[in-house]
């Protein structure tokens, strides 16, 4: 089984902040692995106390901007985490280049279908999940369609792009981050948290008070469902829709 090593582009792994040695691809294509590292080698606390954080599956690990490494490892701490393992020494073999990477589905341009499991959709990649795949939005320009039970997250604060969902997929993501679109139809549902407070007009929910930059639109169809918690414009196509507030509307006083 082939095991992998996530570096953030800050630096950043699971809270550790270590320098690696990184291998070297040659003229002819072949890697020159990093040298080995030793956990009680390094000083800083999150190393010292849990080692180094590798994975069977990166896609879950990944951010926008991160590297991918497979990695050769010895001796396990017998420290977990939510996606794999600690080890206290390894070594990095080659870093995966984008093909590579979406054998382990992290999509970061072209078109793909999952089905299953968890993946990361960056940079303009467009990607539709079906039956109860998840999906990690961090993409700039990325497109999502969630058809079944599948699941969308918006991890990035440099997200943008659009998600359409249908059936009884679900969508979850903040507000104070750059424009989404989202298209929301069947018994698909979105839960948005954020800050503001809002009144209703027509069929539109508006923030009240001080003007902002709209950060986020939803339109939803059919019998769709809101949970609104933040800064938000809902456009209401169906009357079985529903929008949910997690406090009272201002009064017009308010406004």
């Amino acid at each position: 089984m082939t095991h992998f090593f996530v570096v953030q582009a800050n630096g950043h792994t699971h809270g550790g902040n270590i320098k690696l040695s990184l291998p070297q691809r040659g003229t002819d294509g072949q890697w020159t692995p990093g040298e080995w590292l030793d956990q009680s080698e390094y000083t800083d606390d999150f190393t010292k106390r849990n080692g180094f954080p590798i994975t069977t599956r990166p896609a879950p690990d990944w951010k926008s901007g991160a590297s991918c490494y497979e990695v050769q490892f010895a001796d396990r701490t017998g420290g977990t985490h939510y996606n794999g393992f600690y080890v206290s020494r390894m070594r990095l073999l080659r870093k995966l280049n984008t093909k590579q990477l979406r054998r382990v589905n992290v999509f970061r341009t072209g078109q793909h279908v999952v089905t299953g499991g968890h993946c990361a959709i960056d940079g303009d990649a467009s990607v539709t999940l079906h039956g109860r795949a998840e999906g990690h939005l961090h993409g700039t320009l990325a497109t999502v369609v969630a058809k079944d039970r599948a699941k969308v997250s918006v991890c990035s604060e440099s997200a943008r792009g659009s998600i359409q969902a249908f059936g009884e997929s679900r969508v979850s993501g903040w507000l104070n981050m750059p424009p989404i679109e989202l298209h929301l139809h069947g018994k698909s549902s979105v839960d948005l948290h954020g800050f503001g407070k809002y009144r209703m007009s027509g069929n539109r929910v508006w923030m009240a008070g001080q003007k902002r930059k709209q950060l986020l639109r939803v339109d939803a169809h059919d019998s769709a469902q809101v949970e609104v918690r933040g800064l938000i414009d809902v456009t209401i196509h169906s009357d079985e829709a529903v929008v949910r507030f997690d406090h009272e509307l201002p009064s017009r006083d308010d406004w």
